[in-house]
Parts: structure tokens; sequence; C-alpha cells
């Protein structure tokens, strides 16, 4: 066959084919192009919705991080106006606590120095367990306290630099502290618009940065423009019930103003939306209302009570059983507490006189910034026998911190709810007593309100601390009615008792017999040595081995208020100034003192098996049966046509219907009562840390103006939803004329809606604020948004103008596309 030869192409060929390779080019290069500029513009899209995003977040975010700034503040001020007061209160606690901590041990050492016979063994013994204890908490007290109280009250360091608002320096730290908070919290709110927007703003336009990115910036922006959310700064008096109470502002008869005062933000707590940090963040509650499960068994331990005959005597309760708790029921309720408690209960100590007094004196501070129910008001009652006479009977210090009530001849404890003083004719009732109200002012002065409650002829003088009679004669009872004045005085200062322990007994005895100095004494402190014994204390071998115990192995000590008499108590006082009392109750057994379980039962008369009745007999159904004690228990054996039987006594007295129980036997209780001391100490000045100049230069709080910003949806749409905007161009990267021809709007604009919630409480005092994105919705009412904002993005200086108009007008001209845009 023969090959056909090839033609070499012509130059027309040649021309077609390059032709065709030069449009295939063009079509190659217009695709890389198209391809090219339509990656570009997805990836522009996707970056300006990044933008938009993070513009949301950012603008949002900072609305939420000042919110939470602020509530940082709030409740940090709260915090630090509690502890102020018990930091300020250490040098003296522990100063007075030193002083005071030898005399409970030179008490007991001056009884053991009387002889005791061989029969109150048990007392010597007790008062040794006291002085050992009592030795073991003075070195406790001493170790620790001694070191604070070289550094706080004998060195040159002043605790006053940090805690007096007038410190010996000027401002105290923790004050300039609670001021910086306050301003930022201000600042902060007052300016919260501009520098949300200015967040937003950089948030979003610094996703135009990116690789890719130069040269084609964009730009974002926040909506409102310049968000103002209504708040107000208060007043220090809307502290106070977070302090002590550790619940929001709100009406309160255990404030200073049971009304918010004015000027200050109102009532915030609400029991739903608005319990504060304090209970919703940090838990602060004391639980309510629980109550023991369990089961009560029966025929067990003591049977039958008995109490002393002394007002410190104990006393046993016969309940024929015991309780065995299994659980308990949830509480029914709870109450917060505030800063001022927290930062005592952070600062317990084992040490309870140092304790009592630190509460006992950070409660005074306190009562220097908010008045009200007081432990001292530094004043004193002058007593009359009756109207008329020129000599007075007696003087009491209005002093509530060992919670007085006089009534002529003794002092009674109570803790009046309020701030009152209550004063008794000595009858039982309360018809003829006397009610002092007595109510500090802001102004410096101090109002006490006199109301008789009957008819009795009463006559006193107010004394200030320094003796002198303040007003006189308070009047008397009129035609039967109820009579009732007031007085203004000059606010004394806070004070306590500084004390003086006398622990002999018979220089107490005499500052009691003098009806003047006797209301001197504040304190009277026994050690009661209680013991329970298998015999009675005539018996002669009362205190054998085995036979007795002592009720707590360490004695009590007992802190009375005013002056208690043991020689009044009518027992027997057998050795000096130590007083014995003799009681008893029954009990079915106590391992302690040698009184085994013994089964008791009748049958023919009472027969008893037990440790004490080891062998017994009885018949029955002409069957013997030999009951007998073994290995702490009781066994019976008996033969009959079964042949020999030992089973436990218990099991056959209820196979033989015999009613059976647990015999009781009588405990005999015999207490001593050592006398140790008084406290006759004298009132002294506690120092004000809150020392300001003027009530106007204290921290406030800031919050909302919740008149106007509620929890509702249209409060939250109004002052707490943002939206955002990120526009960049459109136009393409290469061969603009050909991709960019006929566009109607040359950028492209990304939205992005965000909201500020907070879960836990809707106030500026919980540190719970946080932003999210969310669904644009209410296109028309952001369109509005946006153009009454015009007006305010001068105030943005980062904010073009032109940026927001054109924006909005984009957003306008979409608005036919925005239901269907936004939902897909």
């Amino acid at each position: 066959m023969q090959k056909k030869k090839l033609q070499r192409p012509t130059s027309r060929h040649r021309g077609v084919i390059l032709a065709m390779v030069i449009l295939g080019l063009a079509l190659l290069a217009g695709l890389v192009l198209y391809v090219l500029n339509l990656g570009r513009q997805v990836n522009a899209r996707v970056v300006t919705q990044n933008a938009s995003d993070a513009a949301a977040a950012g603008g949002a975010g900072w609305v939420a991080r000042s919110f939470n700034n602020v509530a940082m503040n709030n409740a940090g001020i709260t915090q630090l106006i509690g502890a102020v007061q018990v930091l300020d209160g250490v040098p003296l606690a522990t100063q007075l606590t030193l002083k005071e901590q030898n005399w409970l041990y030179d008490g007991v050492n001056d009884q053991l120095k009387v002889s005791f016979s061989s029969k109150d063994f048990w007392i010597r013994d007790g008062l040794m367990l006291l002085r050992s204890a009592t030795n073991t908490q003075i070195n406790d007290t001493t170790l620790g306290l001694k070191p604070l109280d070289q550094l706080l009250n004998h060195s040159s360091y002043e605790i006053g630099e940090l805690t007096m608002f007038n410190g010996p320096n000027g401002r105290g730290a923790m004050w300039q502290a609670m001021i910086s908070m306050d301003q930022y919290s201000q600042t902060l709110l007052q300016n919260l618009g501009v520098l949300a927007q200015l967040n937003a703003i950089r948030s979003g336009e610094i996703n135009f940065t990116g690789p890719g990115e130069n040269g084609n910036p964009g730009t974002a922006m926040l909506v409102p423009v310049v968000a103002q959310v209504p708040w107000k700064r208060g007043h220090v008096d809307d502290f106070e019930r977070p302090v002590k109470y550790g619940m929001l502002p709100g009406r309160d008869s255990r404030c200073f103003n049971e009304f918010p005062v004015a000027g200050g933000l109102g009532i915030i707590d609400d029991k739903v939306e608005r319990r504060g940090p304090f209970d919703t963040i940090y838990g602060w509650r004391d639980l309510r209302g629980s109550k023991a499960q369990g089961y009560f068994t029966p025929g067990d331990n003591t049977t039958s009570g008995g109490k002393g005959n002394t007002p410190l005597s104990g006393n046993v309760g016969g309940n024929n059983g015991t309780w065995t708790t299994t659980g308990h029921t949830p509480p029914t309720e709870y109450r917060t507490y505030g800063t001022l408690e927290w930062s005592l209960r952070h600062l317990h100590t084992d040490l309870p006189r140092f304790d009592d007094r630190l509460r006992q004196l950070s409660q005074i501070k306190l009562s220097y910034l908010w008045p009200g129910p007081l432990l001292s008001t530094g004043l004193w009652l002058r007593g009359y026998a009756k109207v008329g006479d020129a000599t007075p009977q007696w003087e009491i210090p209005m002093n509530k911190d060992y919670h007085f009530w006089f009534d002529g001849s003794s002092l009674k404890r109570t803790d009046p709810a309020s701030y009152r003083f209550y004063l008794e004719d000595g009858v039982n009732d309360s018809s003829n007593d006397v009610v002092l109200d007595v109510r500090d002012q802001r102004d410096g002065t101090t109002k006490i309100t006199y109301i008789s409650e009957g008819t009795n002829n009463w006559q006193y003088d107010v004394l200030d601390g320094s003796g002198n009679v303040v007003f006189g004669g308070l009047g008397e009872g009129v035609n039967g009615k109820k009579f009732g004045m007031s007085i203004t005085i000059p606010t004394p200062v806070r004070q306590i008792i500084d004390p003086n322990w006398v622990t002999d007994f018979s220089a107490a005895a005499a500052i009691a017999a003098n009806p003047t100095t006797k209301l001197t004494i504040l304190e009277t402190q026994y050690a009661v040595v209680e013991v329970k014994s298998k015999l009675p204390y005539n018996d002669p071998n009362f205190g054998a081995q085995g036979t007795w115990a002592f009720v707590e192995k360490v004695p009590r000590v007992e802190y009375l208020a005013g002056w208690w008499d043991a020689r009044t108590w009518g027992i027997p006082q057998p050795y000096q100034w130590v007083w014995r009392d003799e009681w008893q109750y029954t009990t079915n057994y106590d391992n302690d003192i040698g009184i085994p379980r013994t089964i008791e039962f009748n049958v023919g008369g009472t027969i008893r098996v037990g440790a004490d009745d080891p062998q017994a007999t009885f018949v029955v159904g002409g069957v013997t049966y030999n009951a007998r004690w073994q290995n702490n228990d009781a066994r019976v054996t008996w033969t009959d046509a079964n042949g020999p039987h030992d089973e436990p006594l218990v099991n056959v007295l209820g196979q033989l219907n015999i009613p059976h129980w647990l015999a009781t036997y009588p405990v005999h209780r015999v207490d001593a009562f050592v006398f140790l001391g008084v406290n006759n100490g004298k009132p002294i000045n506690v120092r004000n840390p809150n020392n300001y100049n003027d009530i106007k230069d204290l921290p406030s709080p800031s919050d909302f103006d919740h008149a106007a910003v509620k929890s509702d949806a249209g409060s939250r749409w109004q002052y707490l939803t943002f939206l955002a905007a990120a526009k960049r161009s459109d136009a393409a990267p290469m061969w603009e004329t050909k991709f960019d021809g006929g566009k109607p709007y040359p950028n492209m604009v990304a939205i992005t809606q965000a909201q500020v919630f907070n879960n836990h409480s809707f106030d500026l005092w919980t540190q719970m604020w946080n932003a999210q994105v969310e669904a644009v919705v209410h296109y028309d009412s952001w369109l509005g948004r946006m153009n009454a904002g015009a007006g305010q993005a001068g105030f943005v200086p980062a904010l073009d103008v032109a940026d927001l108009a054109d924006v909005t007008q984009y957003l306008s001209n979409a608005r036919p596309l925005a239901q269907s845009a936004l939902t897909h």
C-alpha cells in the first residue's frame, strides 16, 4: 500500500491554528481571572462578615466588661468597708485580750490554795484540769497575739494608715482604693458609649489587615452610635445593707435609714431579679428550717430527768430512750450575711475572748458610719429611790455589750432587737417599765426618747462619760396615763469596757455591797465542777474508783452579766468561796460510773438479772428456769421434755409472754461552784476609722437607673442590644472594567446583632455580665437608630460620618431583601 505523503501546513493553515491558540489562551486567561475574582470576592465577603461579628463582640463585649468592672468595684468597696472595721479593731482587741488572759488563771490558782477534804478531791482535780487548760489557752493566746501586739501596739507601724479615712499621714490606703474604684466606675459609665464604639471599630477593622487586604481597607461601626444606658451614682448609705446583711439596697428596718435616702440608688433589691452577688455568686448564706430525721429507740439510758438548784446548774432530761439521726429535711429558708460578717468569719481564731472582742469592736466602729443598735452609748444613768431624793442610789452605764436590764437590785441578761434600754421597777410585769429609745443622728447629736409604761414615779439623771449631767429628772407618770418626752444631747464617743477583774471574793462582795459601786460590776465568773456518781455524796464510799466521773472533763466557766452572789442560792458553802449542790436523776445504765444494764421482770415478785444480781431462779408452768449474767448479757437455762436449753433471757421471756424492762437506778449529781472573779472595768473610747469630714467625700456605688432599665424585653432591646456593621470595597482585584461594570453599589456590607445579658442578677453589683451574637431582628428599628445616631458620629473621632451615612443608605436600599436575606 502506498503511504500518503503529509503536506506541510500552508501559511493560511498556520494562521488559523494561531488564532485558535490565541483564542484559547484568551478564554483561559478570562477563566483564570474569573475564578480569581470569584475566590477573592467570596473571601472578601467572609472577611467582611467576620469583621462585623468581631465589631459586635467587641462593642457589646466592652459594655459587658464595663458593667462587670463597675460591679466588681461596688462589691470591692463593700468588702473593704467591712474589712476596715475589722482590721482597725485588731490592735485594741489584741491589747484587751492579752490584758485579761491571766485573770482566769489567777482566780483558779487562788481557789487551789484552799484545803479540800479527801472526800472532795474531785473539786481540786477539776480545778487542776481547768488550770492546765487555762495555761494552754494562755500559751496559745500569747503565742498568737504577742507578735501581733508587738507590731500593732508597740512599734512604729500604724494600721490606721490603712484603715483611717483621715489617717496619721493623710487618707488611709484602703479608703484611697475605695475612692479610686468609685471614680473608675463613674469614668467607665460616663464614657461607655464612646469606648464601646471605639472597641467595635478596632475589633472590626483588624479583620481587614490580614494577608491580601493591604490597600483595600474596610471599616466597622456599632449602633447605637454612642450607646447610653441610664445609670446613677448613689449615696454611701447604699452600702449599709450590703455590708451588714449581704443584700442590695432596699427598705430595711435594721438600717440607719429604713427607707433609702434621697439621692441614693433607691430600692434595688428584688427576690427574683436582683439578689446581688453575695447571694447568687458568693453563696454567703446561713440555712434555716432544716429538721433532723431519724428514729427513737425507747428504754435506753436516762429514764427521768433532774435539775440542780442554782442559776448555773445543768440539767438532765428524762427521755427514756435515744434519738438516732439518719438525715435532715431540706432547709426552708436562708439568710444572707454581709461583708463585715464575712471578714469576721475569715479572721476567726481559737481564742474565744479575742474573737468576741474583735466582733464587738467591729460593730462599734461600723456604728460610727451608720449609727444603729450600738453596743455602748458612752452614757450613764443615775437613779433615785423616789422623786425628790437628793442622793442617788445607783449609777449604771448604758452598755448593750453586756445586755443589761436594770430592775433596781440586779442585772438581767437580754438582747433587745432594737437600740433600746429597758428599766424595770422590780415587778415581774411590764406595766410600770420604762423604755429609753436611743438614736444617734448624723448631725452629731443623740436623741433619747423616754417612755413610761405606767404610773410609777421615776427620776433619773443622764450623765456623759465624764460624769457631767446632760439631762436631769426624766419625769414621772401623770394621772395614770403614759408619759413620754425626748431630749437631745451631743453624741458621745463610742466605748467598750476595759476589763479589770477582781478575783478576791471579799473585795468583790464589798464592791457589790455599795448600791452605787455594785452596778459597776459588769460580769461575775464562776467555775462549775460537776460529777455524776453511783453512790450518794453522804455514802462513806463516795468517790470510789469506777463509781464516779466528771460530767465534763474540763470544768465549764460561766460568765454572768452583773453581780451574782452564790450566798443567796441556798446551798451549802463547805469552803471559802466554794458552794456545793446535790441533786439526782435516774438511768437504765451508765457504764462510766459502774451502773450496768439490769433486766427486770415480775414472776411471783420482782426479779432482777444483772451485774449486781448475777443469779436468779423462777418457775413458770412447772418448769424451773435458771437465769445468769454472763459476758455482759443475761442468759437462761432449763430442761423440759425436749432436753436442756440455753438461750438469751429476753428471748425466753418473750416466748413466755412475760413483760420485761430495764431496771432504773439513781444517778447522784454533785456540783461545785467556785468563784473566780468579777469584772468592774471602765469604758474606754473606741477609735473611729470612718472619720470623714463631709459625708459626700465617702465612696458611693453606681448602678442602673432601675426605673428606666428593667430586665424586661423592652429594656433589653433598647439599652442592651447592639448592631454592628462592616463595610469594604466590592471592586474586583483585576479587570475591574469587565467584572465591576454595571454594579449599583461599589461596596459590600455585613451586619451582626449582639446582646449583653446577666443570667444571675440584673444589677451592677453582680459580675456576671456577658455578650453574645444573635439573629438580627427589628431591621426597620435599626435603620431608625442609624439615622437618629448620625448626629452623634462626631463624638467618636475614629468613626467617619460619611461611612455611617453610606452604610445607612445601603441598608435602607436593601430593606426589601432583608427579610429573606437574614433568614438564609
